[in-house]
């Protein structure tokens, strides 16, 4: 993530009163007055340091340990504010291991309006009448139990700025009939947690995977916590924390990012496996993810510019 510090990164210009903005845009307005957390938001967007500041705030909320899985989520659902690339994650282990914790974590400090929470039963129909999901985090629990028409929907709206559905509807009339439902899907992020791994290539090769530290040492620090989570120490900075980090995070604007160093990077990867293709697109995506997340710290030009 270092070499994102190089990257060239533009602004978009972003027109407050246009109609068709994404979900997160549209509380531009919201946004451009001024907040209690905007002097400490801003604090940690200029800081060098700020993905171990993210470390620390988790350890002081009472989560030990998943460092570069913590880091490289928090990154991943940044990328939503990148226009140029599209990213995912699979949080996949054992039941017990702490997957659902772990995201709905780092999702809590993410802006609650941009985030949809839906259990592993979603249906198809219940995605397809949602119209705005650009710039949208989704959280999907026990993804194994998705049927495979939800996922052939799901994957579509992972790589594509729109999905079609055509449905059967029930008219005032009684008649039914054809409706066709269009879905904005740019830059949404999926996040799922499944306690299975993920046996389908087409799926696999769209999301980072992630697997929770199931080690002895991790269990006796989770098992620390709870204790003094019982003896009624829990960290008491939590809910005001969370609003600076959800303020830093509004405060990011979409951004268009370049790298420089991308052809160095290719040569890290051969062509043996046609997956490959997925793969190194998916470093890139990290990449801007991270020069997007460094954007005050970095100097940006307007796409107008």
């Amino acid at each position: 993530m270092e070499k994102g510090r190089n990257s060239r990164i533009r602004r978009a210009t972003i027109n407050p009163s246009d109609d068709g903005l994404a979900v997160e845009d549209r509380v531009l307005r919201k946004k451009q007055e001024e907040t209690p957390e905007d002097e400490e938001a801003m604090e940690l967007l200029s800081h060098p340091d700020l993905l171990n500041r993210f470390l620390a705030f988790g350890y002081e909320a009472g989560h030990v340990g998943e460092e570069e899985n913590r880091q490289a989520l928090y990154v991943i659902l940044t990328g939503r504010k990148v226009l140029n690339y599209r990213m995912h994650a699979g949080v996949i282990g054992e039941s017990g291991a702490g997957k659902s914790e772990l995201c709905r974590f780092v999702l809590s400090t993410m802006p609650q309006q941009e985030v949809l929470y839906l259990g592993g039963g979603v249906s198809k129909k219940a995605l397809q009448f949602q119209k705005d999901l650009t710039g949208r985090l989704i959280f999907i629990d026990e993804a194994n139990k998705l049927d495979d028409d939800t996922w052939a929907l799901l994957r579509e709206a992972m790589t594509k700025p729109e999905v079609q559905r055509m449905v059967t509807e029930r008219t005032e009339s009684g008649i039914y009939g054809a409706r066709t439902y269009v879905a904005q899907c740019d830059r949404l992020v999926l996040v799922q947690a499944a306690s299975r791994p993920i046996v389908d290539p087409a799926n696999e090769t769209r999301f980072f995977l992630l697997h929770p530290d199931t080690s002895p040492e991790q269990t006796e620090a989770i098992l620390d916590v709870q204790a003094m989570r019982a003896e009624g120490r829990p960290p008491s900075s939590l809910k005001a924390d969370l609003g600076v980090w959800r303020r830093a995070q509004e405060l990011l604007r979409p951004c268009h990012v370049e790298i420089p160093y991308a052809t160095g990077l290719r040569q890290l990867f051969t062509s043996n496996a046609i997956r490959a293709r997925r793969d190194f697109d998916r470093v890139l995506a990290l990449v801007a993810a991270t020069a997007c997340l460094h954007q005050y710290q970095r100097p940006t030009e307007s796409e107008d510019d």
